[in-house]
């Protein structure tokens, strides 16, 4: 069952995906330019361009994350919390573009599924790692305790 939202999620999610690869083929295409190459640019231009680009791959290395915390969901096993973390920086960081640019913003909707599931998936790798390590059952008072009771 887990496994199918996760391809249903996904496919719903994928023209964004193709979306965010075509932003950084234009990106590294008027990167490396070669008619821009020969004029002179700024470095502060060149380094708005990189950014640019950095940006667009934040994007899809968080896609990536997300496929990770979606095969540890399906497992039903949770991710570091640090991963979890990193996970969310990049996905911030890479919601930008849909933020900055009017017309991108009704190309939101795209992304509005996989969002959503990463929103849940996040909750749910931090819950399930809180609520493994504050079990009753882990903890060292609770097995003193038991072990009086039984005397």
């Amino acid at each position: 069952m887990r496994r199918t939202i996760s391809i249903l999620i996904s496919m719903l999610s994928l023209p964004a995906v193709i979306f965010y690869g075509n932003f950084i083929y234009l990106e590294i295409y008027y990167f490396l330019n070669p008619t821009q190459l020969i004029q002179p640019i700024s470095l502060q231009l060149q380094e708005l361009k990189l950014t640019r680009i950095l940006i667009h791959l934040s994007g899809i290395i968080a896609w990536g994350c997300l496929a990770v915390m979606a095969y540890y969901w399906c497992k039903n096993q949770p991710v570091r919390q640090e991963f979890v973390v990193f996970s969310t920086m990049i996905a911030l960081i890479g919601l930008y573009p849909f933020l900055k640019y009017d017309v991108i913003r009704i190309f939101t909707l795209l992304a509005l599924p996989a969002i959503l599931w990463a929103v849940y998936l996040i909750y749910w790798h931090l819950h399930i790692k809180a609520k493994q390590f504050n079990k009753p059952t882990q903890s060292f008072s609770y097995q003193l305790d038991k072990n009086r009771l039984s005397r």
